[in-house]
């Protein structure tokens, strides 16, 4: 496995910074932790802000439990877009600031080390955002060419041109929550554990993880688990091969843009607020569409996520080839020079 996850990747060595590293246990259960307690805290903070400012907060938190209500049904895309927005700052940035303080405090390094740093940061995110468009499009695509899925004229306020304000300003929420949970999962656990023990143990573990997180989602099925475990390793391969978590967290905010307001299908088994640009309804068997978890949760998707594993392996395969001739050449010319 070398030869695909180098221990020597930038990412791994931007981790030993560390003053100390955690073991996987203690990362494993610190990811949970960060989790549980940061929503809880950001659940608290929304309850106050809703009773001081107004709004359908409280609504949105009880919707995957209790369904759509009217309270949410009757708002225009922009403000549910505005709603979702507070929502998601509310539950991931304090997970983030969590993060922050474990990273400063306990293990004495710079943030930025969890893969983010300024140099080509722009490039590599706009980069991941065009990947997430393009392989959750193949998805529907496929989805499309296979009968499993067709398009739906709008039928309201929420889907079409005039939903398209919500559907572009709803993306500023995505762009908290994806990278929050990048930040958590290949940006930290990843790093920590890949650094101290095996490259490709953090790689699985830290999938896992991110299944593990997403597994009291509603409609949640096997194969939505087995997805997800799957998006864990092919953001892991991107951010390995990239060198840095900007990539992934274009990537993880876009496909989660495209799967629910620009094509309008279910995200991980909820329905975005802003509305979407298309209606598409999956039309075939759950077991290849992934029914109302969305297309995450069907055979479809578990096929385009391994099609992209598979390139990145090779991708990654290259380049570890290339800095091993490298590595080689340059130890080759201090032989030289030592004789000369």
């Amino acid at each position: 496995m070398r030869s695909f996850l180098n221990p020597e990747n930038r990412l791994f060595v931007l981790a030993r910074q560390a003053r100390r590293l955690p073991s996987w246990v203690l990362s494993l259960t610190m990811a949970e932790v960060f989790v549980f307690v940061g929503q809880l805290v950001g659940a608290a903070l929304l309850f106050v802000y809703s009773y001081r400012f107004g709004g359908p907060f409280i609504s949105l938190l009880l919707e995957p439990i209790l369904g759509p209500s009217s309270q949410l049904a009757n708002l225009s895309p922009v403000q549910s877009a505005v709603n979702e927005i507070i929502l998601l700052i509310f539950s991931f940035v304090p997970i983030a600031l969590l993060l922050w303080l474990w990273v400063k405090f306990r293990e004495r390094r710079a943030f930025w080390t969890l893969g983010l740093e300024k140099a080509g940061a722009a490039g590599k995110y706009l980069r991941g955002v065009a990947f997430g468009i393009i392989l959750f499009g193949l998805v529907t695509l496929f989805l499309v060419v296979t009968g499993l899925a067709a398009y739906t004229p709008a039928s309201s306020a929420h889907s079409g041109v005039s939903a398209l304000g919500g559907v572009l300003l709803v993306y500023i929420g995505w762009t908290i929550q994806g990278p929050v949970e990048e930040m958590l999962t290949r940006g930290w656990l990843m790093q920590v554990i890949g650094a101290r023990y095996k490259p490709w143990l953090g790689v699985v573990l830290s999938a896992v993880t991110f299944a593990s997180l997403h597994a009291l989602n509603p409609h949640v099925s096997g194969i939505a688990i087995l997805n997800l475990v799957l998006t864990g390793i092919l953001f892991s391969l991107v951010a390995l091969w990239d060198g840095s978590i900007w990539g992934v967290c274009g990537l993880h905010a876009a496909w989660n843009w495209a799967e629910g307001n620009l094509f309008g299908f279910s995200v991980s088994g909820t329905t975005s607020a802003g509305g979407s640009l298309l209606s598409m309804k999956v039309t075939g068997s759950s077991l290849w569409t992934g029914g109302a978890f969305g297309p995450e949760g069907g055979l479809i998707d578990t096929l385009v996520y391994l099609a992209a594993i598979g390139i990145f392996l090779w991708l990654l395969y290259r380049q570890n080839c290339t800095m091993e001739n490298v590595k080689v050449m340059q130890e080759t010319q201090e032989q030289q020079e030592v004789i000369k």
